[in-house]
């Protein structure tokens, strides 16, 4: 076995040292200055926020990124709620992917593929950026590799450590990334596979007893994982992908996510590249003689990715589970690549054939493309949502002291990044109206081209984002509204574990067809509580009771902690141009978390000057 101090030169360990340092610190500044994404914001206000991230105990959804949410809650604990602090446990594990990524290239015997193959995976941009976003990849790329690496160790010596090891790793890593399950199996398989075609060999016993109880212990985690999995499909949360079927999910997502292109050519380069990795593998398996050929360190990477293949269109056709796309399936990438220099080594080394190194040429693509690809301002692919800062300073800036703040539309994308930075913002902005979108009354809009030109007449583009697309618009003249009442709340639920819902007020809303109605709330609101999981919700029924408009702002969205004796929450709830069947309007709390809360100070009723 090559180590890493034979494998490579002492200028060669002062460049990757040069190299990771450059990288690394080129993460570091994406994670504290890239805005945060729509999903790293679901990620932190659903579990990283209340702390609440366990299966079956936490918010149902595929965004739980296990071992990310509670990495990440703890550095919240500690490092408040920056970007840079609910990125980090992700920048963390970047070391241990290189790290591995080194120490696998060192086992190839080809001394001219060991740094190829290091440029490849690290240079991959639209791979690489997973570690500095708080999300489960990076992490999971990390402990896959290491897993990998060890369990290739492992068809090469007795070694218990190697067992407990890969067992660490790849548990971890299916925590991090449930599409990693299938994975975890095979390596399970590989490991009691292992032990079969060594039973005659010396100190079976003690290896047997660290199989089957890693073997064990790994299934018995596995058990837990799928239930966890299938309960999140049975609840419709498996929703990521679609049924159109591997090439044109998978293979294509995969290419265009990677590449930036959605030319057909790339994802047939990936299928040639598949091609070619299978036709090598065959040349070795069929070249070496015995059992041995079935348990070859070099054939893991090609096991594992066909396993995993085959493992996909069978849930996807049998179990009518979505086939993964784009990011979800880049565990496949690390396999191909690491596969093909693998294999491409192994062949060489055999057949004294040089010509086939010309199998990981097309890859070479990557190093180059990260070039065109580096920046400090966009987390490509994943654009939903995505508001720059600057956005919310503008309005700030508009906003007068001691007044509801200024009203905002966009579509419901747009949510969850605004109450993410407004958050930032101590909640002192309003939230995004997204009930009213295009209804043409708020004060700002955040919209895309397409939306933009529907409200030309009423709106001044006032700054542009050309990552996310996003205009952020300022309406000419502001809607007059007329007070139309002045109504006191005091509400309070001091037994905890009480009602769910506790009405505030509601009135009739006859004469007010077509009319805008905005709430203006100011309250003192206390909780001990942290967060307050609680929404104040306000809707519009019909006269058979049914909800034909539904409002709501979410406490912990704005802030954390509410205590003190002044007025702590002011926001504002538009109700825009009432349609005729609207009866009445009704405010409540949502309180999710049944924890005692009070809440007083009033809320000022107004219409629209005019029916426009």
């Amino acid at each position: 076995m090559v180590q890493i101090t034979a494998a490579f030169s002492r200028k060669e360990k002062i460049f990757l040292w040069v190299f990771f340092l450059i990288l690394y610190a080129y993460l570091w500044l994406r994670a504290a200055w890239v805005p945060f994404t729509h999903d790293e914001a679901a990620t932190f206000f659903f579990y990283i926020q209340p702390g609440n991230f366990l299966p079956w105990l936490s918010h149902w959804d595929a965004n739980n990124h296990i071992l990310n949410s509670g990495l990440s809650a703890f550095f919240f604990r500690i490092f408040g709620s920056s970007e840079l602090s609910l990125r980090l446990s992700n920048l963390l594990f970047f070391p241990l992917f290189f790290y591995y990524c080194v120490r696998i290239s060192a086992r190839l015997e080809l001394k001219s593929l060991r740094l190829p193959m290091i440029a490849v995976l690290c240079l991959t941009h639209h791979f690489i950026q997973f570690f500095a976003l708080s999300r489960g990849y990076g992490m999971s790329f990390a402990l896959l590799l290491a897993a990998l690496y060890h369990i290739m160790q492992l068809s090469e010596r007795h070694s218990a450590k190697d067992i407990w090891l890969t067992l660490l790793f790849i548990i971890t890593a299916c925590m991090a990334n449930l599409t990693l399950l299938p994975t975890t199996v095979m390596i399970l398989a590989y490991i009691t596979l292992l032990f079969f075609f060594r039973i005659h060999e010396q100190g079976r016993l003690k290896f047997l007893f660290h199989t089957a109880f890693a073997v064990i212990t790994g299934m018995a985690f596995v058990v837990v994982l799928a239930k966890y999995m299938f309960e999140l499909k049975k609840r419709g949360c498996l929703y990521y992908g679609s049924s159109d079927g591997f090439w044109q999910v998978t293979v294509r997502s995969i290419s265009f996510t990677l590449t930036d292109t959605n030319s057909m050519i790339i994802p047939i380069v990936f299928a040639a590249l598949f091609l070619i990795l299978f036709a090598a593998a065959a040349y070795l398996f069929f070249s070496t003689k015995g059992m041995k050929r079935f348990v070859l360190p070099g054939l893991l990477p090609f096991w594992l990715l066909s396993g995993n293949i085959a493992a996909i269109i069978f849930l996807g056709k049998v179990m009518h589970v979505n086939y993964p796309e784009d990011r979800t399936g880049f565990y496949l990438y690390i396999l191909l690549v690491i596969g093909l220099f693998t294999v491409t080594d192994k062949v060489i080394t055999q057949s004294k054939r040089s010509i086939f190194s010309l199998a990981i040429v097309p890859l070479l693509f990557f190093p180059l493309h990260f070039l065109w690809s580096a920046n400090f301002s966009d987390a490509r692919m994943i654009t939903t949502g995505r508001i720059p800062s600057r956005f919310l300073d503008k309005v700030s800036n508009d906003q007068k002291p001691g007044q509801m703040p200024l009203l905002v539309g966009g579509r419901e994308q747009r949510t969850l990044c605004w109450s993410y930075q407004n958050y930032r913002h101590k909640g002192t902005l309003g939230t995004v109206q997204v009930w009213n979108f295009l209804s043409e009354t708020e004060d700002y809009q955040i919209l895309r081209k397409d939306d933009f030109e529907k409200v030309t007449l009423y709106y001044d583009s006032i700054d542009y984002d050309k990552n996310s697309e996003l205009y952020l618009l300022k309406r000419k003249s502001r809607i007059v509204y007329e007070p139309l009442d002045t109504i006191s709340i005091n509400s309070e639920d001091h037994h905890g574990s009480g009602s769910e819902f506790s009405n505030l007020f509601s009135f009739k809303t006859d004469s007010l067809s077509g009319r805008s109605v905005l709430l203006d709330f100011n309250l003192n609101v206390i909780s001990p509580d942290r967060p307050f999981d609680a929404r104040l919700v306000a809707t519009a029924g019909n006269s058979s009771g049914k909800d034909i408009i539904y409002a709501n702002i979410c406490f912990n969205w704005l802030k954390q902690v509410y205590q003190g004796n002044q007025p702590n929450f002011r926001q504002g709830i538009l109700l825009a141009k009432l349609p005729p069947d609207a009866k009445i309007i009704t405010v409540y709390i949502w309180n999710l978390s049944r924890k005692t809360f009070d809440i007083k100070g009033n809320c000022t009723v107004s219409i629209s000057h005019e029916n426009k």
